[in-house]
């Protein structure tokens, strides 16, 4: 099994389940009747349960962040229920999968191996697993950010099989057709959009034409020249962000802060602590600040940042495989009094407190 060419159900199941025949399905659901029903009922508790704690934090003032990623697994229930809509030879084997190119995250770029989308068969459908997708992500979240958009506007498509990411080309995908579809069935929807890495004006039109908000990342403001000195205009500083973006210290790809801050050299951390009018010891806490002090209408900070943790706390490590990427859970006694009284005191400090931040101000 190839998961970059093979779908999971055609190359490991009985062809008739892999086809989805009706009586293959009855057959085969009638023999694992108990088994579906016990995966039936933990969905049902699950879903129960997550939908209990969202109308408790709504309650409270809290919004709930959902995330898409763009592409789906190979071996996703999509694939199997859907085959026509992924490029492939009609027989199982995807023909085209995902990634981006070289950048300064790796030499050959990030094959993600992602089956991707027959935009052609999937406009004849009106966008309609598009449409259903976004509005059952609404039942479960508040605001929804969508991972990779600029794959909406084009996308990097790599031959099944590549070893690398180097080999790809951009394709154009048809992301205002998208986006004009579901805002017809679902009116406007709040969307954070990741435009983060190789983003041209086509990405920039398309994700202002719909009025989704951007990204920031603050640690990417803070890259000064040869001097030491930071570029004042640079659009990932606090001071730059535009109303509509969110706006973090950094994502789940990023370092910690804490440790992106001492890898920096003494002369780095001295440009970094002038910006922020901090001590060294102070400036995770001084980049939190001016994220929240910002004009940006979102102000996400990781937790990780909150408790000022090194390189132990980093999430993820892009290009990577490592037991370590998405392994890192917070200890329940990191949820002390100290912690919620600061995120309170910030959130009161800079009237961001079960509100969004008001692009207009009473002199």
């Amino acid at each position: 099994y190839d998961e970059q060419r093979d779908q999971r159900w055609f190359s490991r199941w009985p062809a008739e389940l892999g086809k989805r025949k009706p009586e293959a399905l009855a057959a085969f659901s009638s023999s694992h009747e108990r088994e579906i029903a016990v995966y039936k009922v933990l969905q049902y508790f699950f879903f129960s349960q997550w939908k209990a704690l969202k109308k408790k934090a709504n309650g409270a003032g809290i919004k709930i962040v959902g995330d898409i990623p763009i592409f789906v697994a190979a071996d996703s229930v999509d694939t199997w229920k859907e085959p026509e809509l992924f490029l492939n030879d009609g027989r199982g084997h995807f023909t085209t999968v995902s990634g981006v190119p070289p950048d300064c995250f790796s030499r050959t770029g990030q094959l993600w191996g992602n089956p991707v989308y027959d935009w052609k068969r999937m406009e004849e459908t009106g966008f309609e697993w598009w449409i259903e997708r976004i509005r059952k992500q609404l039942e479960i979240s508040d605001l929804i950010r969508i991972d990779h958009f600029r794959g909406f506007e084009a996308y990097w498509a790599i031959p099944a099989g590549s070893p690398t990411a180097e080999r790809g080309k951009w394709v154009k995908a048809p992301g205002e057709k998208l986006f004009r579809a579901v805002e017809s069935r679902l009116g406007d929807i709040p969307v954070i959009a990741e435009d983060l890495g190789f983003i041209s004006k086509e990405v920039i039109d398309l994700r202002d034409e719909f009025g989704y908000a951007g990204t920031k990342i603050a640690q990417g403001g803070f890259e000064p020249d040869r001097r030491y000195k930071l570029n004042p205009f640079n659009s990932s500083l606090p001071h730059n962000y535009p109303y509509n973006s969110a706006a973090y210290t950094g994502i789940h790809d990023n370092e910690t802060t804490a440790e992106w801050y001492h890898r920096k050299s003494a002369a780095q951390r001295k440009a970094i602590c002038s910006y922020l009018g901090c001590r060294e010891r102070e400036a995770v806490d001084h980049l939190i600040r001016a994220i929240f002090a910002s004009q940006a209408k979102y102000a996400i900070i990781p937790l990780q940042d909150y408790l000022e943790l090194g390189a132990e706390g980093r999430m993820n490590t892009p290009s990577t495989c490592s037991a370590d990427n998405w392994a890192w859970r917070a200890l329940p006694e990191a949820f002390s009094g100290k912690l919620a009284l600061r995120i309170k005191t910030l959130t009161e400090l800079y009237g961001r407190l079960g509100k969004e931040v008001s692009p207009t101000y009473e002199l």
